[in-house]
C-alpha cells in the first residue's frame, strides 16, 4: 500500500488524521503531526514510529520511498 503523508514537525501533541483522498492517484493523504524537530533524520524516525503503531504494523515493513526531506512524503507499507 502506498499513502502520501503531509508531516508537521515540531507539534505539541502527535496526531494522525486522514485528509482527503487523491482522485488522481487513488492515495489517501493523511495528515501526521510529529513533536520531534527536522534535525538528523529525528522526525522522520519519530513517523516511521507513530505509522507503525497507526497501522499495526512492524517499523521494518515501513519505509519512506520518496521525498524524504520533503513535508510531503510517499511512504510504502508492506504486509507482514
Amino acid at each position: 500500500m502506498e499513502i502520501l503523508i503531509q508531516v508537521v514537525p515540531g507539534s505539541k501533541k502527535i496526531s494522525v488524521e486522514e485528509q482527503w483522498k487523491d482522485l488522481l492517484t487513488n492515495r489517501i493523504i493523511y495528515k501526521v503531526k510529529l513533536t520531534a524537530k527536522p534535525i538528523n533524520g529525528e522526525a522522520n524516525k519519530q513517523l516511521l514510529e507513530v505509522l507503525s503503531d497507526f497501522f499495526k504494523v512492524k517499523k521494518r515493513f515501513i519505509e519512506i520511498d520518496k521525498w524524504a526531506t520533503s513535508r510531503l512524503k510517499l511512504v510504502k507499507i508492506r504486509t507482514g
